[in-house]
This record gives C-alpha cells, sequence and structure tokens, in this order.
C-alpha cells in the first residue's frame, strides 16, 4: 500500500489561499484535494502534477510516497 505525507497545509497558509484557490488554480476537484490534504487519498500523477505547478514547487516538494510494507 502506498502511503503519502504533503505539505499541502503548509503551503495554502504561506499563500494565504483556501482549497478553493487552489482547485481554482489547479483544476483538481476541491474534496480530493481536501481528502489528498488529510491524506485520506493518493493523488494520480496527474492531480500531483497539477497541484505541484499551482505552487510553483516540484511534486517532490510537495509530496513524500511511501510503501507500508
Amino acid at each position: 500500500m502506498l502511503k503519502v505525507k504533503n505539505r499541502i497545509n503548509e503551503l495554502l497558509s504561506a499563500k494565504g489561499w483556501t482549497l478553493g484557490k487552489l482547485a481554482q488554480r489547479s483544476g483538481v476537484d476541491k474534496g480530493y484535494l481536501s481528502r489528498i490534504a488529510r491524506g485520506h487519498s493518493v493523488p494520480g500523477i496527474l492531480q500531483a502534477k497539477r497541484i505541484a505547478f499551482a505552487f510553483g514547487k516540484s511534486i517532490e516538494e510537495i509530496f513524500e510516497f511511501q510503501n507500508e510494507e
């Protein structure tokens, strides 16, 4: 199983954005972003790229992917 840690909430705070603003900038559904930010969903590569691009960061700067064994 894949586990993902992310910095979405930290970056939202730093930019003064809401999830709605991130959804608007990234094209990723707000509800899905919420589940990703809380660690309840793992983003696909396209969604991770869109989120990273919206923040002006690389995927690796936002997401830490780990295998659970």
